[in-house]
């Protein structure tokens, strides 16, 4: 029974490949071989405008992958199930991805261990529209020793909606910055507390002066 049903659908199939062949050459039989041959040559163009349209697109495509793997800011991109799908030379060092190589398909929470960052990009998805998060991240390691010696970092975030459920983050190490804040801040109340020392005994000395 099973041969005879795979040799009925194969006649089936070769009776129903014939019959577009000749609906195919009926068709093209009721046009002269002008008509045809200019039908061809419009075909032929169409498609050679086709291939040079998708040769554009593929290197507008590269040019932005470039553009992305060079710039000063992190960025990576989930599909809907959040799996990263691909993150620039920046992410991978702000995030300390050294084991991770770009054609990996894994969850982000695997590859980088942050509720803060996997919670941004739920709230865009669901949102459709760009949100912001900043937080101290603490880059994960294999064994202890590493991990002493790994430093936290304050990272902003922007996480950006993308077609078919995919998110877009941008990456920024605020670290540095705050540091210098903190520094501005000592700076300024080193400088106060020094010039409240003179003044202190200035005021002794008139208030001496006046009585």
């Amino acid at each position: 029974m099973l041969l005879l049903g795979i040799f009925i659908g194969l006649g089936l199939s070769i009776c129903l490949w014939l019959w577009h062949t000749i609906q195919f050459h009926r068709y093209f039989g009721r046009f002269d071989y002008s008509k045809r041959k200019s039908f061809i040559l419009g075909w032929r163009h169409k498609f050679a405008r086709l291939r040079e349209r998708q040769h554009c697109l593929e290197q507008q495509l590269l040019s932005l992958q470039n553009l992305l793997e060079n710039a000063p800011l992190g960025y990576l991109q989930v599909d809907e199930e959040n799996q990263l799908l691909w993150c620039n030379q920046k992410a991978r060092q702000m995030l300390s991805l050294e084991k991770w190589q770009p054609g990996q398909v894994r969850l982000l929470v695997e590859v980088v261990r942050s509720y803060e960052l996997d919670r941004l990009v739920e709230k865009t998805r669901d949102r459709h529209f760009s949100q912001e998060k900043e937080w101290v991240f603490h880059p994960s390691c294999e064994n202890a020793e590493a991990m002493l010696e790994q430093k936290s970092v304050v990272l902003r975030a922007t996480g950006l909606p993308l077609p078919q459920g995919q998110v877009g983050v941008f990456l920024e190490n605020r670290q540095q910055l705050l540091e210098m804040s903190q520094a501005r801040d000592r700076a300024f109340s080193d400088l106060a507390h020094e010039l409240r020392t003179p003044l202190t005994s200035m005021r002794l000395v008139v208030e001496t002066l006046q009585d």
